[in-house]
């Protein structure tokens, strides 16, 4: 059960218990009934303000509601939403149903990643790839690049993604940036020894 879950339970279930109906409730506490019903379904996270005004409507009802455990089960439902944030704007490959480069280390696994992501698209032949990027990659440098072990050029890593139809574009394209920056550095380090 989600943490907002729970928050939603503790304010429906201390309303109840005083005999509150919702739009006694709102009235009371100056929260409108909308907002108050949005909170109760777990649709809408209230904020600390609104929260405090809603705890404090009920504990003047009579209601055995304790602020401090309502707070930390908010806090804990805010770092929920803060986590959903971050797997909408970076999502692991379970969830998106395509492969994902999130825990990939270095070029050799990234082409293994690009290997896993060929086979996710349906397994395209190097022919239709090339369709599929309009003729701007020939297949075989698709070919080439899925069969060496070092990072593909950047507009080669493009043509591939759109030819397999990758929705989280952005997560590829960050973490090639990431590992060539890495390689970059490595090669700085070896010409300075």
């Amino acid at each position: 059960m989600s943490n907002r879950v729970r928050l939603a339970g503790q304010l429906i279930e201390a309303r109840l218990s005083v005999g509150l109906s919702m739009r006694q409730f709102a009235e009371r506490s100056g929260v409108d009934s909308s907002s108050i019903s949005r909170f109760e379904d777990a649709q809408r996270l209230p904020s600390l303000e609104l929260l405090e005004a809603l705890v404090s409507t009920l504990q003047e009802a009579g209601a055995d509601i304790s602020w401090d455990l309502v707070h930390q089960i908010h806090n804990r439902a805010e770092g929920e939403q803060g986590k959903a944030l971050v797997n909408e704007l970076y999502p692991s490959r379970a969830e998106v149903g395509e492969t994902a480069p999130s825990e990939v280390r270095n070029a050799r696994e990234f082409v293994e990643a690009l290997r896993d992501l060929h086979i996710w698209a349906g397994k395209p032949s190097m022919r239709t790839l090339e369709a599929r990027a309009g003729g701007h990659v020939s297949k075989s440098t698709f070919h080439k690049m899925l069969n060496e072990d070092r990072l593909p050029r950047f507009d080669t890593l493009e043509a591939f993604l759109k030819a397999c139809g990758v929705q989280y574009y952005d997560i590829w394209t960050r973490k090639w940036r990431f590992l060539t920056r890495d390689q970059d550095v490595a090669v700085a380090r070896r010409g300075a020894v």
